[in-house]
């Protein structure tokens, strides 16, 4: 999956374990794209700094991009 950050914040991608837990993987700079090797079923959450949530991801089978505006 990639994950492109096309927003003017800096953001965080996360992997929700199998507890639904947060696992940091990457910091975004605006602008910043980056490919993120998954399975189909996890799920990705992306972040402001804050914590909050600005987008959730379900990878698929099939290559996927996740566009963070």
């Amino acid at each position: 999956m990639r994950f492109v950050n096309v927003s003017a914040e800096p953001v965080t991608v996360l992997w929700l374990d199998y507890q639904k837990q947060r696992v940091r993987y990457m910091d975004l700079t605006p602008g910043q794209s980056y490919d993120q090797t998954t399975y189909a079923g996890h799920l990705w959450v992306v972040t402001h700094a804050d914590g909050a949530a600005v987008a959730l991801y379900q990878a698929t089978a099939e290559a996927a991009q996740a566009v963070i505006r």
